[in-house]
Formats: C-alpha cells, sequence, structure tokens
C-alpha cells in the first residue's frame, strides 16, 4: 500500500474513530481505503463485462458510487486535502 500510494497509483482514505476535528488525531492506520488516482485505472481493473456496460452506458447505476466516490478522492487529493472516512458501527 505504501508502495503504490508513493507512487502516485492509489490513494489512501484512513478510517477516523470518531467524526471529529482533528481528522489527523482520530484516524486508524490500520483501517483505510484504496482510491485509484487516475478513474481509468479503475474502470481497467474491472472485469470485461463491466468495462463494456460503461462503454456502452449500459447499469451505470451499478457503477456510479464506485466511480464517484474515485473521482471525488482523486480531486481532494490534488486540492492537497487527505482522506478520512467513518462509518459508524451501530448502523448498517
Amino acid at each position: 500500500m505504501e508502495w503504490l500510494s508513493s507512487a502516485g497509483i492509489v490513494n489512501v482514505c484512513y478510517s477516523m474513530e470518531y467524526p471529529t476535528l482533528p481528522l489527523k488525531g482520530n484516524y486508524n492506520p490500520d483501517n483505510y481505503r484504496l482510491y485509484f488516482s487516475d478513474t481509468g485505472l479503475l474502470i481497467g481493473s474491472l472485469e470485461e463485462k463491466a468495462q463494456a456496460d460503461l462503454s456502452n452506458n449500459e447499469n451505470f447505476n451499478t457503477y456510479n458510487g464506485s466511480l464517484y466516490g474515485n473521482i471525488v478522492g482523486d480531486m481532494l487529493i490534488k486540492e492537497g486535502f487527505d482522506l478520512f472516512f467513518y462509518k459508524d458501527a451501530k448502523k448498517r
């Protein structure tokens, strides 16, 4: 993960223990998500059927959450922000 991040291939998004400021003060370095630094890499890593669906503008609702999350994460990184997420363990 560190090598991919240093090489600029992925962006790391860390889990926060609590949704409070400062964000860097309460994140868990062992719990993270990876986002591609290029959405083309994300699409290229999908199976052929998924790539064909996106190419033909089919089943976009199936993939839009992942695509939008990757795009927004990449935009935030490029603007100098760090990425964090919070998931309430009590809620599913």
